[in-house]
């Protein structure tokens, strides 16, 4: 805090936009807002010649920062004109600058804002700027902000967005496997939602033909379909990449990463405990140094009902990494059903 002190004193803009966020997020209103007004005060006088492009940024989420201390404070003369202000910036032709502030109220939880803001800033980017990528910009950073509560339009957006990519030479080509993964797994969120069933099963089927061992959407979205009530669906999408797995383990044995990924995923999912068991002891075998991969092995154990050897390897986990909380609460588990005997 000292260092920031005396930096602010020197006028590092930097410096006063994270003592006042600090402030903000200490209940510390008064402070913040006197700190975000001065950014925005020395900016707005100065322009470029004070920060440059950082220093038009930083005035821009002062005046959020600003926003939320005046509102917090009860202070609604102030709270109209900094929300006044934050509606005048989003009008400027400069996408980039939209496009920060409205991260930055989604950030700061202002949904309601940025979302309006984003509904007018995509179309606009649609149409075709000379930043080049503002579109899929705009469109990926809504999409993150939107994801939990709105996949659906996530997927959408970032969808319209990414296509219009591909006759430009902005990506690698690895980009046209990975990123339409994304947009997959946020339209199979949707389908899930909505429980609806075929949309669910030709999500899976896109997710699947791009990439039959991905491991994050198997962890993340299959219980949740379970949960959905998608038993026999679930099932059977996880014995598709369990057999895609053990397919690759036998073509490439020393891929320790991708078997330990596989079992770990078998397990949660408490289904192909047995292969799982093969793809664990696989990774331990290549890597008997590794914490991670020794865990999972303890986890199938677990769930093969072998209490005691799950437990005794999370006890040597410890011994490596004492600093996991996850390996102490896996050892509480473990020993719980040894405990109730």
């Amino acid at each position: 805090r000292r260092c920031l002190l005396q930096l602010h004193a020197s006028g590092t803009l930097e410096a006063t936009f994270e003592l006042a966020e600090r402030a903000l997020d200490s209940g510390r209103a008064e402070e913040a807002k006197q700190l975000f007004e001065q950014i925005w005060t020395v900016v707005s006088a100065e322009g470029l010649r004070r920060g440059g492009r950082s220093g038009t940024s930083l005035a821009a989420k002062s005046l959020v920062g600003g926003w939320i201390a005046a509102r917090r404070q009860g202070d609604p003369v102030a709270a109209e004109r900094y929300e006044r202000l934050i509606r005048l910036v989003l009008a400027t032709p400069s996408s980039e600058t939209s496009l920060e502030l409205l991260q930055y109220l989604g950030e700061r939880g202002e949904w309601e804002l940025a979302e309006e803001g984003f509904r007018s800033l995509l179309p606009m980017t649609a149409m075709g700027t000379r930043e080049g990528t503002a579109f899929y910009s705009a469109a990926y950073a809504y999409a993150i902000l939107a994801a939990d509560e709105r996949p659906g339009e996530a997927a959408r957006w970032f969808d319209l967005a990414f296509s219009g990519t591909l006759e430009s030479t902005y990506f690698l080509p690895a980009a046209y496997v990975t990123l339409p993964l994304v947009i997959h797994r946020w339209a199979l969120q949707a389908a899930v939602q909505r429980r609806d069933e075929p949309a669910v099963r030709d999500a899976f089927d896109a997710i699947l033909r791009l990439d039959p061992l991905d491991i994050r959407f198997a962890e993340d979205q299959i219980p949740s379909v379970r949960e959905a009530g998608m038993e026999e669906l679930a099932n059977q999408t996880l014995d598709r990449i369990v057999d895609a797995g053990l397919r690759y383990s036998r073509d490439f044995p020393f891929d320790a990463t991708t078997a330990n990924n596989l079992a770990w995923i078998a397990a949660i999912n408490g289904r192909r405990l047995d292969d799982a068991l093969l793809l664990s002891e696989q990774a331990v075998r290549l890597h008997p140094e590794s914490a991670v991969y020794r865990d999972t092995l303890a986890e199938v154990l677990f769930r093969l009902g072998r209490y005691q050897e799950a437990v005794q390897i999370e006890q040597a986990c410890l011994l490596d990494d004492p600093g996991q909380w996850h390996l102490h609460e896996q050892l509480e588990r473990f020993s719980q059903p040894l405990q109730d005997r």
